[in-house]
Parts: C-alpha cells; structure tokens; sequence
C-alpha cells in the first residue's frame, strides 16, 4: 500500500512565516527526529513513530506470554485474563480507545 501527501489548494509557501515551506529534517528517519526534536516536531513525529511501533508488533503468528510477563500480570490482576478484561472495560469508555 502506497501512500502519498495530498496535493495543497495552495502555493508551498502561500502560509509562510507562520508554516514554512521548507522540510525540516527530511534527511532524517522517525527515530532519529523523535531523539533530537522538541515541541510540535516532536509530538508530530512521535505519534507518526508510536503508530509504526504499535503495528510492526504484531503479526499473524500467536506467541506466548514470557514467565516474566504472567508473573506480573499475576502479580497486578491475578491473570492475563483479567488484565485483557480492565484493558477491554477501559476502552470501550475513551476516545481514541486502541491506545488504552
């Protein structure tokens, strides 16, 4: 799948001073902005690299929880099980749910 950036209904720097035309950091990958970026870059480029995360961890095979992993789900709401089920409660109640 392909994604690209929308063609503007303006000239590139119709908005300057208050947005630039320029690209910062064009060079640079998330991770490597995200490290180096403060303020509005950075919460921008942060969301774009904790939804890459978020997808890059997961895949069709099942796997295992680790002992360590049980153990503090155990530990913290007596099973996996009833960890999935606050998980569950608490996100059918807030905007933006896949985050809870």
């Amino acid at each position: 799948m392909t994604h690209a950036l929308m063609v503007l209904p303006f000239d590139e720097n119709a908005l300057e001073p208050y947005i630039s035309e320029e690209t910062d950091h064009e060079d640079m990958s998330l991770q490597e902005i995200v490290k180096r970026a403060e303020g509005g870059i950075f919460s921008s480029t942060e969301r774009g690299h904790s939804h890459n995360f978020y997808f890059n961890g997961m895949g069709r095979k099942a796997t295992a929880l680790s002992k360590e992993l049980t153990g503090l789900f155990e530990r913290n709401f007596a099973s996996p099980e009833a960890f999935k089920e606050v998980c569950l409660v608490t996100a059918s109640g807030v905007f933006g749910s896949g985050w809870t």
